[in-house]
């Protein structure tokens, strides 16, 4: 996955993403300077951000049940478990790497939404701190992310406050999350 800065700018101070250890940086800055560098020339990545600057625009995803899918090969959900465990510990220990890791996809579900599910089934702890591995592992385990998926990273101005989640073919995969909508990206990655 490409990283793709997309600044932000609040009161005359510019947020973005440090793409090496996934920090927030603030910096000030005049807003007439960022013209033209507030998106990546990638498609897929503007139509992501202009949806999440126009969420009436998201695509509604089919209700699930949450009901597990029987025809999951066994194989399959071992290496899931894995690879989201692997995933989990990345990115609490080093942004970059878990970047990396995300970027190799090995996918195992046909969508970003059935990636999350699986991820929410075997990780019962605060879901809201692991919105990050979450949307990686999707990127990842997804088919169809790898065609129009974006992983966004954004932030709740001026809190400072972090969200990550993912946006594939014109919906927001995790039906979940509603929290997204509140945060303003600061990063894509696609």
């Amino acid at each position: 996955m490409k990283f793709h800065p997309l600044c932000c700018v609040n009161d005359d101070v510019t947020f973005s993403l440090n793409r090496w250890d996934g920090s927030l940086q603030k910096t000030r800055t005049h807003s007439f300077l960022l013209t033209g560098k507030l998106f990546s020339s990638n498609c897929s990545v503007k139509k992501a951000v202009a949806l999440c600057h126009n969420p009436f625009l998201i695509k509604s995803l089919p209700v699930s049940n949450g009901a597990q899918n029987t025809s999951f090969p066994k194989k399959n959900h071992e290496t899931a478990e894995r690879v989201a465990s692997i995933m989990r510990c990345l990115c609490r220990v080093n942004f970059f790497l878990a970047r990396l890791y995300a970027s190799l996809p090995q996918p195992l579900f046909e969508s970003a939404g059935e990636a999350i599910s699986f991820f929410r089934s075997h990780f019962h702890e605060d879901q809201d701190s692991l919105c990050l591995p979450r949307a990686f592992f999707a990127a990842k385990t997804s088919r169809r992310f790898q065609r129009d998926g974006v992983v966004l990273v954004g932030a709740f101005l001026p809190a400072r406050d972090m969200h990550a989640w993912v946006i594939e073919g014109g919906s927001q995969a995790d039906q979940e999350d509603c929290f997204w909508i509140n945060y303003q990206p600061v990063a894509a990655l696609a």
